[in-house]
């Protein structure tokens, strides 16, 4: 067995409250499991924690490994080149700041929110979680961001009583909120008015204060900018809008109304 004289193979150097990670292989693999934690306490799926923007297949399609086009490369590229600019500005993000992407053709995009959108197995989620990622590791704290499927938002805020407040909570003040697979609501608002008027304090709020949103979805942002009833009209006008691949629904009778 191999014996660190920094650490004594605890991963630790220091004590008290000053305790820094040894750079030995055991310092690293206390500090993944610290990150590990930390991804999981702000909703992270395990699976796309495990993944890095070196998994993000540019060439392939990622379920079927068949070869992109080169039309469909270039969405990729530039998706991935928007997320590492992205993650170089994250920490001016997470102060409510806006952020500067060139999106080409000399233009600049200028705030802090984030629309992926493209068909099944496109790579939206890793992109998003990868972010999310790179937050809690530059800042070391779960706070710095939050994910949730958009079925989860919905189911667990339809209650009158539970935990909706806590949900609501965490959607609004962690520093990056990540809202992957947002499409049409299955719900009827004028059943759920007051999901409605949840959702409404959990996007207006963010929106007022200048925090970032991730948004993912199945359907190009049209579909949601075309519907007066959408929640995110507002979030998505301020969101860049990221396309990876043109098999996303145009509207949401295309894609069966729903996700």
């Amino acid at each position: 067995m191999d014996w660190c004289e920094n650490c004594f193979n605890t991963g630790r150097i220091g004590r008290d409250s000053i305790i820094t990670y040894c750079s030995c292989k055991y310092g690293k693999k206390l500090q993944q499991a610290n990150f590990q934690l930390l991804y999981i306490k702000s909703g992270l799926p395990v699976n796309l924690t495990k993944l890095s923007l070196e998994d993000f297949l540019i060439q392939r399609n990622h379920r079927s490994g068949d070869a992109l086009t080169p039309p469909q490369t270039g969405l990729k590229k530039q998706a991935k080149r928007v997320v590492l600019e992205y993650e170089n500005q994250i920490l001016d993000a997470l102060k409510r700041k806006d952020i500067f992407i060139n999106v080409g053709d000399n233009k600049q995009y200028s705030g802090n929110n984030l629309f992926f959108y493209g068909g099944e197995e496109s790579g939206k989620s890793m992109l998003a979680v990868d972010i999310l990622k790179t937050a809690i590791k530059k800042t070391k704290t779960s706070l710095s961001a939050y994910y949730i499927i958009w079925d989860d938002l919905l189911a667990e805020l339809i209650p009158f009583s539970g935990i909706w407040e806590d949900l609501v909570d965490k959607c609004k003040n962690h520093g990056i909120l990540c809202v992957d697979s947002i499409g049409k609501s299955d719900i009827s608002y004028d059943n759920f008015s007051h999901v409605k008027a949840r959702l409404n304090t959990i996007f207006k709020n963010r929106l007022l204060q200048n925090k970032p949103t991730i948004f993912t979805s199945n359907y190009s942002p049209q579909a949601f900018l075309k519907d007066p009833n959408s929640i995110f009209n507002s979030s998505i006008k301020k969101s860049l809008k990221i396309k990876l691949d043109n098999s996303c629904f145009q509207d949401f009778n295309t894609g069966g109304g729903y996700r």
